[in-house]
């Protein structure tokens, strides 16, 4: 905390952190490691890095600064974006999905489902900012996994054989469900 705290005394200088932490600074730091307990490195980076473009004659909150270390509807944003790449079928020139985080994939993967039915940023905002949370917290997390890509490379497709069998198979399945009245 002392080195957020330095850096942030840089930025905003030490008179306007006096005037808004004075009052017991070594409370106001235990407070921040606490709401920070958690955050990344590079998440708190982050955090400072936007004080410093946001500016200003006084520091932040901790709640504001914990959303300037987690961006969360930024993030979302993103995600859906990356999730739709991730998910529908790529051609082999396609650029794969980028993902900030592996926390961000997985947090999102949670809640898809939910977050395809909302009508906006606002009606999943907790879910997701729990969910994204509570990914970050885990020490386990798996990397994400690389996307599909259900379009074969140029020159890599199948036989017109291969292909035949496939949709055999498929009308195979359709006239024993007999769902569609395909024959």
């Amino acid at each position: 905390m002392a080195a957020l705290f330095g850096e942030l005394g840089a930025i905003f200088g030490a008179g306007a952190m006096g005037a808004k932490y004075g009052e017991d600074p070594a409370e106001t730091r235990r407070q921040w490691a606490l709401g920070l307990m958690g955050f990344s490195d590079a998440e708190i980076e982050r955090g400072v890095q936007a004080c410093r473009v946001r500016g200003g004659d006084w520091p932040p909150t901790l709640p504001v600064f914990r959303g300037m270390c987690r961006p969360y509807r930024q993030l979302f944003e993103h995600g859906m974006q990356q999730m739709a790449r991730q998910d529908l079928p790529m051609l082999p020139h396609e650029q794969a999905p980028r993902w900030a985080t592996p926390a961000q994939y997985w947090a999102l993967r949670s809640i898809w489902t939910r977050a395809c039915a909302a009508s906006n940023y606002d009606a999943i905002a907790a879910l997701w900012q729990h969910a994204y949370d509570q990914q970050c917290a885990r020490r386990d997390l798996p990397p994400v996994p690389p996307p599909q890509r259900y379009l074969p490379p140029a020159g890599k497709a199948s036989s017109g054989e291969a292909a035949r069998q496939a949709l055999s198979t498929v009308r195979e399945i359709l006239n024993k469900s007999n769902k569609f009245g395909y024959s």
